[in-house]
């Protein structure tokens, strides 16, 4: 037996919107292991690896953060188009991602100036 198409676009909307959002927990996953790993870096191997690598390496995983955040929000507004019925809503999905932008932004303005 079919499905009526109301039905069967109604699921394929849903499936779209889920793996949308399981996109933007993966950005936003992997931008906070950056982040962490980035200020990990400088705190747990300052004692063992020259000053201007150990900033490197910082920086550049505190860009890497803050480029995922922003691929995370660039992710949601894909999902903006979809009807959102259930879920997070946008706004705070949205706010979220760029609250962690500014925090990876401020932990590299942190390291620069140390």
């Amino acid at each position: 037996m079919t499905q009526p198409a109301e039905t069967t676009n109604e699921l394929a909307t849903d499936r779209t919107r889920l793996a949308y959002e399981r996109t933007y927990a993966s950005w936003v996953r992997t931008g906070l292991g950056a982040l962490a790993a980035g200020v990990g870096f400088r705190s747990l191997l300052a004692d063992h690896v020259p000053g201007w690598a150990l900033h490197a390496a910082a920086t550049i995983l505190l860009l890497v953060g803050a480029f995922c955040f922003y691929a995370a929000v660039s992710c949601e507004r894909r999902i903006s188009g979809l009807e959102r019925g259930k879920g997070t809503p946008l706004p705070l999905l949205k706010g979220v991602a760029w609250l962690l932008v500014v925090a990876a932004v401020a932990a590299f303005v942190a390291s620069s100036l140390v």
